[in-house]
């Protein structure tokens, strides 16, 4: 097992499985950001790298709407926490609205990859279905 399911599943407080849960997807989304730089810089190819190109400008949106989400879910008031899950229910709805925004964002990336076949997008569109499928358990 994976050390990031294994931190998941050792926590049985909703909103600390929901906070790792959300800091792996903000870190599966860095890996992809990382290999899609890494892409545009070694690739000639001009269909691909403006796809790439797109979708680094709505990961780097993604990642943003990830962690304002992150920050709704905790806020640290001295050594205490305070759980705004259970509390605020405008912080729920709108760390909900974010995920689902950022989930959005990488389907309008693998729609723009989609037809694209080139081998060196297949990590790319791999790593973004991984990402989907921890904001997807998210919400």
């Amino acid at each position: 097992m994976s050390s990031s399911l294994h931190k998941i599943m050792r926590s049985s407080n909703p909103s600390k499985m929901l906070t790792n849960s959300l800091q792996i997807a903000i870190h599966e989304l860095e890996n992809v950001t990382s290999i899609t730089r890494n892409l545009i810089l070694e690739s000639h190819n001009s269909q691909g790298d403006e796809a790439l190109k797109d979708c680094e400008i709505l990961f780097d949106e993604s990642r943003s709407l990830l962690g304002k989400s992150l920050s709704l879910i905790m806020v640290d008031h001295g050594k205490s926490e305070v759980d705004l899950i259970s509390k605020d229910i405008k912080a729920r709805e709108k760390m909900k609205e974010n995920m689902s925004n950022a989930r959005d964002n990488m389907k309008s990336c693998q729609n723009g990859l989609r037809g694209i076949y080139y081998s060196y997008l297949d990590e790319v569109k791999m790593k973004i279905q991984v990402f989907r499928m921890y904001v997807d358990d998210c919400l």
